[in-house]
């Protein structure tokens, strides 16, 4: 699985998208269980094993997810509420993880790998800085960091979205805090950043599977690296210079003069029809002698 979080800087502050991958994992079985020799990039840019398993130690300590821990008591179902730090009562709460099952359970088993990519980010920016994050299920996410106090010293500076292609299937009462179009500090943003990167790097997908462990990260941060120096500028040069070529092919057949209707371009259009309707006849009556000949050999 990867797990990305994309940048963009905005007068906002930062906004950040989260998202997981799986068509990028690398096939186990087909590497074997051993790590080809330790290869580093200068510019690595994922989170050592050691930051992902101090982040999987504070969710661990924070929300014990094995059954030897207490269970917490049900909820009170005489109402419904809304718990501290969320503006959406528990009940909105609930409908959007039973509509993104699949992404929630995600979130609950790998959770770890958000928090840890909070506390990356965060050490790397000034302490006044606000964040804003975008994820399918932001409004679960929000929840848990919340409620379960994940990340202390960070959560009151961050900002919590949906993607924006994701905020439609959320309920409305969410949609209204949570779609990025719809709170503040978001702007045009969608949340999309991941999707356009592994889109990108998708033409490595198969020697990835089976590439080494230490060759597959080299791999990709050599792939960061040249976007980060601007090596997908030809992508807008790309699309201009189609957008140019199309606008032009338009105005050439919006300014042809148009053809005057005359009678022998009508009678011309009227055989040209009549035609047309002749050939269909004959193909029918083909069909049908074909027919009636399998008819034929059937009875035979």
């Amino acid at each position: 699985m990867s797990l990305l979080m994309w940048f963009l800087f905005t007068s906002a502050g930062v906004i950040v998208c989260i998202d997981a991958c799986f068509v990028h994992k690398r096939c186990n079985l087909a590497c074997g269980p051993g790590l080809d020799p330790p290869l580093r990039h200068p510019s690595f840019v994922f989170l050592t094993a050691e930051e992902i398993e101090h982040a999987h130690l504070i969710v661990e300590a924070a929300h014990p997810a094995h059954p030897s821990h207490p269970a917490q008591a049900p909820p009170d179902s005489s109402g419904d509420t809304t718990e501290p730090g969320m503006k959406v009562p528990q009940s909105v709460l609930n409908a959007c993880s039973d509509s993104f099952k699949a992404a929630d359970e995600m979130l609950n088993k790998w959770q770890f790998y958000a928090i840890a990519l909070f506390i990356k980010l965060f050490k790397a920016l000034s302490e006044n800085m606000t964040v804003g994050v975008l994820y399918d299920i932001g409004c679960q996410l929000h929840h848990s960091c919340t409620k379960w106090d994940f990340i202390p010293p960070y959560v009151d500076h961050i900002i919590w979205g949906i993607s924006i292609f994701h905020a439609y299937g959320h309920q409305w009462p969410c949609q209204l805090i949570y779609h990025p179009q719809k709170c503040s500090g978001f702007g045009l943003s969608d949340g999309k950043g991941c999707e356009c990167f592994w889109s990108s790097i998708q033409g490595l997908v198969p020697s990835l599977h089976v590439s080494g462990y230490h060759q597959r990260i080299f791999t990709i941060d050599l792939q960061v690296e040249f976007f980060v120096k601007g090596g997908d500028d030809w992508i807008g040069e790309h699309m201009q210079e189609e957008l140019q070529s199309l606008w032009k092919d338009q105005v050439e057949v919006q300014i042809r003069s148009i053809v005057a209707a005359t009678a022998t371009l009508a009678k011309g259009t009227i055989q040209s029809v009549l035609d047309l309707m002749d050939y269909i006849k004959s193909i029918n009556s083909e069909i049908d002698t074909l027919d009636k000949a399998m008819d034929g050999w059937e009875g035979e």
